[in-house]
């Protein structure tokens, strides 16, 4: 960036470019281009370099983010190698993951998310992570065949509502305790009609891509129950919405 003190100087040596000649002229010319040059060059070796150069790597949005990346696929498969003993399948410890490097473990540790996983690059991240989903479903549905999907559509519907009304209606029996023990009325203005559907909806619905991944890792997807469970947790996802 060129400083204000060179273009003050070009600025003067214009204002007075009346009592000189030509020639006066374009030395002068000459010379403020040389310092506004000079000045520009500077500024741009100052601003060049990365972490050897004195600067922050985090300071940059693709720099955090390859490393929030790097920091989410390196715990989630180093859990996956324990887990995998207990024939666990991977998004369990995708999920672990999540919940260490959340508020409840790693987050705890003061300074620690600011420093990581700051607000303002959740959203780049949410991003991501919402286009990777949208890809990975898409390879699911490629891969169902519709004319087995419609072949168990009354069955399908029916575990479908079953797993909607029995969870929603807990959910609801739940919700005026959760909502006086934990919620604190007084502290949270959050109205009892909405709380009460949240919480029924929260236990009704099927995580629909944690089955898909589930069904996929274990080769489950294009057997009979693998449809019928793909099936009513795509109508029970739909229905609930």
């Amino acid at each position: 960036m060129i400083d204000d003190e060179s273009i003050t100087k070009v600025v003067i040596q214009i204002s007075t470019i009346s009592a000189f000649n030509m020639n006066e002229i374009i030395n002068i010319s000459r010379q403020a281009t040389g310092q506004l040059c000079k000045s520009a060059e500077n500024s741009d070796h100052s601003q060049e370099g990365g972490v050897l150069s004195g600067r922050n790597a985090l300071d940059s949005d693709l720099s955090r983010f390859l490393v929030q990346a790097t920091i989410i696929i390196v715990l989630s498969r180093f859990l996956h190698i324990f887990l995998r003993k207990l024939r666990q399948p991977r998004v369990i410890a995708e999920m672990l993951g999540g919940i260490l490097l959340g508020p409840s473990a790693l987050g705890s540790i003061p300074g620690f998310t600011n420093l990581l996983f700051p607000k303002s690059s959740l959203r780049t991240l949410n991003l991501v992570a919402n286009i990777g989903l949208v890809f990975y479903l898409f390879l699911v549905g490629l891969e169902l065949e519709p004319q087995a999907f419609f072949n168990n559509i009354k069955r399908s519907l029916a575990i479908s509502l079953a797993g909607i009304v029995l969870p929603f209606t807990v959910g609801v029996a739940c919700s005026y305790g959760l909502y006086v023990y934990l919620l604190v009325p007084n502290e949270h203005n959050v109205p009892f009609t909405s709380f009460l559907l949240f919480t029924g909806c929260a236990i009704s619905i099927t995580a629909f891509p944690v089955l898909a991944r589930i069904l996929t890792e274990k080769k489950l997807l294009h057997t009979p129950v693998g449809l019928m469970a793909i099936s009513a947790a795509a109508l029970n996802d739909a229905t609930a919405w």
